[in-house]
């Protein structure tokens, strides 16, 4: 059984089976074809632990390895995932013991190389607007005034194909959260806000920032 919380822009699950993104599909089953732009087709296979990619002129290289190598039944996501507007992939690579944090290799298709590229690694990554989201479930508390497990979520923002953290956002109390904006990496501005008013804090520090 899956239940699911939506605290504007967190997705809370809590389950004890394998719990899957949503942006992951069941047609992404290897082997499987994949098409970064409308005239190109790139073919996914998995052999144990280790996942290739074939190109169409026939040449196959290794882009990731899976730390569950018996795990055949993970769906994998193929979406726009840096706003691009060539289609990237999320490979499955590994879950937690309690099936709630998956984590997916992020996978981006450069035009210019014409090839895949590994640029990073999200648990339970989702979209919004221009952010790329980290939901991590705690496995270890109950949400407050609440029955279920909880998560903190990071946004990221694109630049120069890395991932740069934007925010994050905490559960708390009597329907409030906390949000903590970086800078460089670090932590400048921590706040505490009704959960109504999450996406205008947002609003507003990205027009002054």
């Amino acid at each position: 059984m899956k239940k699911i919380f939506f605290l504007t822009f967190i997705l809370i699950l809590t389950s004890n089976i394998h719990a899957e993104t949503k942006l992951s599909s069941h047609k992404n089953v290897f082997p499987f074809k994949y098409s970064p732009t409308p005239a190109l087709e790139l073919t996914l296979t998995k052999k144990d632990n280790v996942i290739k990619v074939t190109y169409p002129e026939g040449n196959t290289e290794e882009i990731t390895t899976l730390e569950t190598k018996n795990w055949n039944g993970n769906y994998n996501i193929t979406q726009d995932l840096n706003f691009d507007g060539y289609v990237d992939l999320g490979l499955w690579v590994s879950v937690n013991p309690r099936g709630l944090n998956e984590s997916y290799d992020i996978i981006l298709w450069d035009e210019n190389t014409r090839k895949l590229k590994k640029v990073a690694n999200i648990i339970n990554p989702e979209i919004e607007s221009n952010f790329l989201i980290e939901n991590i479930i705690d496995t270890s508390s109950i949400c407050p005034n609440e029955d279920f497990l909880c998560a903190h979520s990071n946004r990221y923002r694109w630049k120069n194909d890395s991932l740069v953290i934007h925010s994050t956002l905490i559960p708390e109390k009597n329907n409030h959260t906390t949000i903590k904006f970086y800078k460089n990496e670090r932590i400048v501005k921590t706040v505490t806000v009704p959960n109504k008013q999450i996406k205008t804090k947002i609003e507003k520090w990205d027009l002054a920032n």
